[in-house]
């Protein structure tokens, strides 16, 4: 059922499938939404009653919809991205329940009543939880209210801004009164607090594509560093530490002829080396050693440590105590000169 409202430039859609039967009722709403969520393809994910309701308000460069359904997963790929062209921004807000985000180089949860912003020429994955309704508002917006040359990585940095930043907070709060307003059904009020919304958006892709610029190689390393005991430590834990994409580091590393893989292996293999020739660690074990520097198996580290110093462990232990006790001596004699 449906029914259209105009308020000076301002239009309602309502679609409902009550009407429908059990078995029409998912492929009612993905024919409901296809006008405002151009080339997002829904995927069933349970045999239950999809039971849903979208409300839409059209404004001058913007539509604000409302959805109400039984959780599933939504997505844009490549092939709809080609067969469907659309270059819109979506911010999307889900006030009572967070959901899972995937982009090509990035994944992460969206908390609960945190604006999203999701460029629909890119592809994307939102996974809703299955066993709850989903309250999703979707704010679509012109491209111009984003920068033209906004890159996928940029974008993922801009919305960890969002979730971290006051500015962010700001939009978050907006958006709130912003989807009171539409459950109250105030087009006029809608259309205020969307132009709001739509200005807030400009402060945070502005700040954050200032304050997250992509880090630098130095920075990456530093921050590296400090998880090389930590056999697990891989570029993706290194990427939500920095609040960067795992591309970010691999473009980082790879400008400078390198990659994240191989110097991270360099750089536990040279401190495992330094350890072993250092008489300060003499009482710890080989194998403490390797596990102090991210090793959890011995014998991977035996044979990485072979290759790259061609001698073992046990050989550079060795040296060292053959070292010392030759230097020895040598201190005593020369403190019983006169």
């Amino acid at each position: 059922m449906s029914g259209n409202e105009e308020l000076h430039e301002l239009f309602w859609t309502r679609q409902s499938n009550d009407a429908v039967s059990d078995r029409g009722k998912f492929d009612y709403f993905v024919e409901s939404i296809c006008g405002t969520f151009t080339g997002i393809r829904p995927e069933r994910t349970s045999n239950r009653t999809f039971r849903a309701e979208f409300t839409a308000l059209a404004m001058p460069g913007m539509e604000l919809a409302h959805i109400t359904a039984p959780g599933h997963r939504a997505r844009r790929d490549r092939r709809l991205i080609s067969t469907r062209p659309d270059d819109s921004i979506f911010i999307n807000f889900e006030p009572g329940r967070a959901y899972g985000v995937r982009f090509p180089d990035d994944g992460f949860i969206a908390p609960r009543a945190t604006p999203l912003i999701l460029d629909n020429a890119a592809a994307f994955e939102l996974d809703f939880d299955r066993t709850a309704a989903m309250d999703l508002f979707s704010l679509r917006l012109d491209r111009a209210a984003l920068p033209c040359g906004l890159t996928a990585s940029q974008l993922s940095e801009i919305n960890r801004f969002t979730r971290a930043s006051e500015a962010g907070r700001a939009l978050s709060q907006q958006f709130l009164l912003l989807s009171q307003a539409m459950r109250q059904g105030n087009a006029r009020l809608c259309a205020s607090m969307a132009s709001s919304v739509h200005e807030l958006l400009r402060v945070v892709v502005d700040r954050g594509a200032s304050e997250c610029g992509p880090p630098d190689l130095e920075r990456i390393k530093d921050v590296a560093r400090q998880g090389l005991g930590d056999p697990a430590y891989g570029v993706s834990v290194l990427a939500r530490r920095i609040g960067c994409s795992i591309r970010t580091i691999q473009m980082r590393f790879r400008e400078a002829g390198q990659t994240f893989s191989s110097w991270m292996l360099e750089t536990r293999l040279t401190q495992a080396d330094a350890m072993l020739a250092d008489p300060e660690h003499a009482f710890r074990t080989i194998a403490s050693i390797a596990h102090r520097n991210g090793f959890a198996d011995v014998p991977r580290f035996n044979r990485a440590y072979r290759q790259r110093f061609a001698i073992t462990p046990g050989d550079r232990r060795t040296m060292t105590q053959g070292r010392q006790m030759s230097a020895g001596p040598r201190r005593n004699k020369a403190a019983r000169k006169p």
